[in-house]
């Protein structure tokens, strides 16, 4: 069975967000801030992230109250393409 999420945040606010190191670890994943640390400016990238894992959320009709949303982790395949990788109790 496939379902669909579909989720919108806006850069500034996870800009602002971010400013706190509490949000950023409860967030991302260490994958995923390595990433977002590649880039010159990573908020457009924290944003699509954000978003990708409200998104899924959404979709698995459970909110984010079952999983931390470090379990889900926006990776990319070498030609840039995003795609959630999962672990925790997000992997179940």
């Amino acid at each position: 069975m496939l379902f669909t999420g579909i989720d919108l945040t806006e850069i500034e606010r996870i800009k602002k967000s971010c400013q706190n190191p509490r949000f950023i670890a409860r967030v991302f994943s260490a994958t995923e801030q390595e990433y977002f640390a590649s880039k010159p400016n990573p908020y457009p990238s924290m944003a699509a992230a954000f978003a990708a894992k409200e998104a899924f959320s959404k979709a698995i009709g459970t909110g984010i109250r079952d999983f931390a949303l470090t379990e889900v982790s926006v990776s990319h395949d070498p030609l840039g393409a995003p795609y959630l990788t999962f672990s925790g109790n997000a992997a179940e």
